[in-house]
């Protein structure tokens, strides 16, 4: 086989690896939205559904903030991809800004580590 090709096995393996990496990206998708699917299954139009998540999502609520720190400070990585993992504590301290709460970078650094597993 020539340098520079890809041999079937190769190919095969790199797919495999692929293919989990993508189903645990849906998994860790559908879990975050399992969260907020008791807020809604009882709105009977998509108007009451829509309201209920803004009304959980308002920005300026004091449960809203106490909800999204607690979050914050235990997320962990298991099972997620460390890519997942650093983007959900991003989105988090994304969404703590939007409610005025500021994350220093020394907190969001000492957060990620801590969730992290002891292999890392």
């Amino acid at each position: 086989m020539p340098s520079g090709t890809l041999s079937l096995e190769g190919f095969r393996s790199i797919f495999r690896r692929r293919e989990g990496l993508c189903h645990r990206q849906k998994q860790a998708k559908h879990s975050s939205l399992g969260s907020y699917i008791g807020h809604i299954q009882d709105c009977d139009s998509p108007k009451k559904a829509w309201d209920a998540l803004a009304n959980l999502f308002q920005s300026g609520t004091e449960a809203r903030k106490l909800q999204l720190l607690q979050q914050f400070n235990s997320v962990k990585k298991g099972s997620m991809c460390i890519n997942n993992f650093v983007n959900q504590i991003k989105s988090l301290a994304d969404q703590l800004a939007s409610v005025k709460i500021v994350v220093d970078p020394t907190v969001l650094i000492g957060t990620t580590l801590q969730g992290l597993p002891s292999e890392y």
